[in-house]
């Protein structure tokens, strides 16, 4: 079972409890820019997090040597860590409750999958996929990018709200041209997104010979396969990628979409 809460919870909890500003940029989801730099320029937020801990960071002016900074730049980098798995965890989880919805049957045991290792596993079977190709493409397009678009992103959306609610924080625009989805959004789905369409591609691509992008190889990566416009719930264009016959390759060489 999930620990956050849904939706309807969140206005009651927030009317009791006082949440604090921060900027939406605050955790890069770039490892290399959490610099020392970067935490001497957010570190009037440190207190937000560990009151006790950084209470008199606001005070210190020594960006190379003052351990309170290298703890708090060692303290953004854990908080991105825990939103990355934070990520990864609720995006599988909600994939084998999105096969499980749909009914999708392992033909060799008749069961549904219940854990993620099961639908990768489900995915690679020819049997099933060969049923019902059109099907099949459907849903993993679902678990690759349509499970984060609007409409079908409420699992995601409650995701992001755990974090600021375990933080007691919210985030504003840190420029008026772009508001951008946050910090929070962006390192919650950028990891665990990126790691799910590595997976499944090379499982696609070893065992069916083909793979869905939500957007066009480049010119160059074009010439190793078939390219085919896919409608996805009558809604999302997607292409279709399959190997062209005698072409060897390599199945994490194409760009990732």
């Amino acid at each position: 079972m999930t620990s956050y809460q849904h939706n309807d919870d969140y206005e009651t909890s927030q009317q009791q409890i006082e949440y604090d500003p921060v900027p939406c940029n605050l955790i890069p989801t770039e490892p290399s820019k959490i610099t020392l730099m970067h935490a001497f320029n957010t570190k009037i937020y440190a207190h937000i997090f560990d009151p006790n801990k950084f209470r008199n960071i606001h005070a210190v002016n020594d960006i190379d040597n003052d351990p309170l900074m290298h703890e708090w730049q060692t303290f953004l980098s854990a908080l991105k860590i825990e939103l990355f798995e934070l990520g990864y965890k609720e995006s599988t989880k909600h994939i084998v409750s999105v096969f499980q919805n749909a009914k999708c049957l392992d033909p060799a045991t008749g069961k549904p999958p219940v854990s993620y290792p099961d639908v990768l596993h489900l995915i690679s079977t020819k049997e099933w996929y060969n049923k019902d190709t059109f099907f099949a493409r459907q849903i993993i397009h679902t678990m690759l990018y349509g499970m984060y678009r609007d409409g079908m992103n409420a699992w995601f959306n409650n995701a992001c709200q755990y974090f600021r609610d375990k933080y007691h924080i919210k985030e504003f625009a840190t420029t008026k041209e772009r508001k951008g989805c946050g910090f929070v959004a962006s390192c919650i789905q950028n990891n665990a997104s990126g790691k799910i369409q590595r997976s499944v591609k090379r499982i696609m691509n070893q065992n069916h010979h083909e793979y869905i992008s939500c957007r066009q190889l480049p010119l160059d990566q074009k010439l190793l396969f078939t390219e085919t416009k896919l409608k996805i719930h009558s809604t999302w264009t997607a292409y279709l990628y399959k190997q062209k016959s005698g072409c060897l390759t390599d199945t994490n060489s194409a760009t990732e979409m």
